[in-house]
């Protein structure tokens, strides 16, 4: 988005009109965009982390579930990097 652009989110009353919550919106649309150019779709990129099989967890209760796991340590690294 342009500065013209980025002028009248920032004037509608209909979102946040935050400025570094704007942009930061922008960068992360636009990181989004080159993830997808690079592996055809967001989910292809997802699903290259753990090599397209889902993970079946068996949690008996919700203390169970950790907070981040290597995967998602490895994935939120690389997003971090991506931008």
């Amino acid at each position: 988005y342009d500065e013209a652009k980025q002028q009248t989110l920032l004037a509608d009353p209909g979102i946040i009109r935050n400025r570094a919550k704007v942009a930061a919106s922008i960068l992360n649309a636009n990181a989004f965009i080159e993830i997808q150019k690079e592996f055809g779709s967001f989910d292809a990129y997802i699903w290259d982390f753990i090599g397209g099989k889902p993970i079946i967890n068996h949690w008996k209760a919700m203390s169970d579930v950790p907070v981040s796991t290597e995967l998602s340590d490895a994935l939120s690294k690389d997003l971090k990097k991506r931008g």
